[in-house]
């Protein structure tokens, strides 16, 4: 039973920790495309182990770095059309980003000076033992799409055998793009109990 929430309008700079998209995820299609690509070893000296990236669309760097319209698509066909069907109107930067087994991202702030909810993290595998902690878990599963807010301290750790795989996506959302949401974490449940911190929204569904 999804409780009804009124939605205030969610931009980019909103409070809210983060907020999950029902997107229709071709998992298997997007893997068989990472599979191909080199991945790179991602901020090691941050002090992370184990998280590597790949680029799909921008430039070699696999942080959050791009130059808009400079950007050059790789080989990747299935991960290019299913991109494109989701609610932007621009894209900056598309990766792949896989934290290995038995790896970890330490606490990290990737945007101190604001809130920045971006960018679209959509989990292709996504183990049991792992968790994407930002306080209180994210509740992650193969498939499922969050906007994730950046502003917040957040790590991860994969204590599992399996690698954890991400798309990541960066770009201009369009007007309905918050259209598909089904869930959020506002920065008002900040003091909540974290199986408590999990709010199911009824928008258009």
């Amino acid at each position: 039973h999804h409780l009804r929430v009124i939605m205030q309008t969610i931009t980019r700079e909103s409070k809210h920790h983060w907020v999950q998209l029902d997107f229709k995820v071709p998992i298997q299609d997007l893997l068989e495309e990472y599979f191909t690509l080199e991945i790179k070893e991602h901020r090691p000296e941050d002090g992370h182990s184990g998280w590597y990236g790949a680029i799909v669309y921008g430039t070699d760097d696999t942080r959050s770095h791009w130059e808009t319209g400079k950007g050059e698509w790789r080989d990747c066909p299935k991960t290019r059309a299913f991109v494109a069907s989701l609610p932007y109107s621009r894209i900056d930067q598309v990766r792949f980003l896989v934290l290995k087994a038995k790896g970890f991202i330490k606490e990290h702030i990737d945007v101190p000076d604001r809130y920045w909810l971006d960018p679209l993290h959509i989990a292709l595998t996504y183990p049991e033992e792992c968790v994407f902690y930002q306080d209180g878990i994210i509740p992650f599963a193969p498939g499922k799409s969050f906007v994730v807010n950046i502003h917040y301290p957040h790590s991860v750790i994969n204590n599992s055998n399996e690698d954890r795989i991400h798309l990541l996506v960066n770009g201009k959302k369009r007007k309905d793009f918050y259209d598909y949401a089904v869930a959020q974490r506002l920065e008002s449940d900040y003091s909540l109990a974290k199986s408590e911190a999990y709010i199911p929204i009824n928008l258009r569904r």
